[in-house]
């Protein structure tokens, strides 16, 4: 990227082959067309399990709503985005590929989110092909 400063980072140290994480409080699939959620995310601190059982990378993004916002406004903004976003970012992950997942710790609070894929490795954001769901938090 332009203007921004790059530098090597070494990672070193045992992996722990035994090492087992704690059970998240949700976990979210990623098929290659949606996502499904398998409990009601509540306000507060969680750890969120986002699996991806599709057949491409995917990349998974959470923003929360802005008031009176759907996701179908989102998806306009994003394929032009004229004035401000009717969402505000809070979190993705990184490319997760087919089989593997990645742990999120959120702090969420109340009120309507959008969860949609970020990805475009085949030359459309997964987000166009309608991988968005939107979820209350109460």
């Amino acid at each position: 990227f332009a203007g921004f400063e790059h530098q090597a980072v070494t990672v070193s140290g045992e992996i722990d082959e035994n090492m087992k994480l704690e059970k998240p409080d949700v976990v979210i699939a990623m098929t290659d067309e949606n996502f499904e959620i398998d409990k009601k995310m509540e306000s507060g601190e969680q750890a969120v399990e986002i699996k991806n059982i599709g057949s491409k990378y995917h990349l998974a993004a959470i923003s929360k709503l802005n008031q009176g916002a759907t996701a179908a406004d989102f998806t306009q903004w994003f394929m032009s985005p004229n004035g401000p976003p009717p969402a505000q970012g809070i979190i993705a992950t990184s490319a997760i590929g087919p089989g593997l997942a990645a742990r999120l710790n959120l702090n969420l609070e109340a009120g309507d989110y959008i969860l949609f894929c970020m990805a475009n490795a085949e030359g459309k954001f997964h987000l166009f092909d309608g991988a968005i769901k939107t979820f209350t938090v109460e």
